[in-house]
């Protein structure tokens, strides 16, 4: 499945269904907005050919401690009795961040022939995904929902150099997850102002990028390189929130994930028009984010 050019996957947080003043758990319509901070790492790397050797880990780039400020939004709605709907959007707009661009002529990381360090400092992760869910379980307290649905996400990630030898790199290596996921949340009254929820997703997903190595005159450009791969991700995330009123409520959260594809292809192209392939190895990305944020009620 190709993906579009805006991508990405998965809201680490959700607002809390309104609280009944009665301690009964009862779901409305709903839309929040959440602002934090969220930071990761990523890593992909090549082996020498098809087969995965010569060597079995030929270059390998680590993005270390991604990070910046988080913008997201979340709508809930009943469509029918006990039948949900979701939509999520969140982004991170990267700031800090250091990147490692190591190439070897030997296995398992040996005899290391090339060992460059950027700032990975620039670029953005960008998600949405959208669901479908019905209340298994609804009880005096608490409340059990499953959920299956469609995540895209999308990273901009860089390789520059700023005051460095290397002024006018600006490297891009642009990757995209999507699939589906299944998910279970879990909402726990514990008392009239408080409610605490959890949730815990996994997800299949197709992995594409592009890379534009923009100091390399023997590659071609915009497109260098491509990779593709399969993999699966898996997060959680727990939120608590309090009600002000009915219709306004606060809270706060934390969520985690980690997602890994397995081997693939990479897909090299030349100036002069000519392309070479060899194995893709994985790429792997994980991290957090820490939100706050308010929800309205209707």
């Amino acid at each position: 499945m190709k993906l579009t050019s805006t991508a990405l996957f998965v809201c680490m947080l959700f607002v809390a269904l309104p609280l009944s003043l009665c301690a009964q758990t009862t779901a409305v319509n709903e839309v929040s907005i959440y602002s934090g901070y969220g930071q990761g790492n990523f890593r992909w790397s090549i082996a020498g050919n098809t087969h995965g050797q010569s060597p079995n880990i030929y270059s390998e780039l680590k993005w270390h401690a991604i990070g910046g400020a988080v913008l997201g939004a979340h709508v809930h709605y009943e469509v029918w009795p006990k039948w949900l709907l979701e939509a999520d959007f969140n982004q991170v707009f990267l700031s800090t961040g250091k990147v490692s661009d190591r190439d070897y002529a030997g296995d398992n990381r040996t005899q290391n022939i090339y060992d460059g360090h950027f700032s990975g400092a620039d670029g953005h992760l960008r998600s949405f995904s959208g669901g479908v869910g019905y209340r298994l379980i609804q009880r005096r307290g608490w409340e059990l929902q499953p959920f299956i649905g469609y995540t895209n996400t999308q990273q901009q990630l860089s390789l520059t150099d700023p005051g460095g030898v290397y002024s006018q790199l600006h490297s891009t290596y642009q990757t995209s997850w999507q699939g589906g996921y299944v998910k279970a949340k879990a909402l726990v009254q514990l008392s009239k102002l408080f409610q605490l929820k959890a949730g815990a997703a996994l997800r299949v997903m197709a992995y594409d990028a592009k890379a534009d190595w923009n100091l390399i005159n023997t590659f071609s450009h915009p497109i260098s390189f491509k990779d593709a791969a399969t993999g699966l991700g898996a997060d959680i995330d727990a939120q608590l929130s309090l009600a002000v009123t009915r219709s306004l409520h606060v809270f706060a959260g934390a969520g985690w994930y980690y997602w890994k594809t397995g081997n693939g292809t990479d897909e090299l192209y030349l100036a002069d028009g000519s392309m070479s392939t060899t194995q893709f190895n994985e790429a792997v990305r994980q991290g957090w984010q820490l939100n706050l944020g308010c929800a309205f009620h209707w």
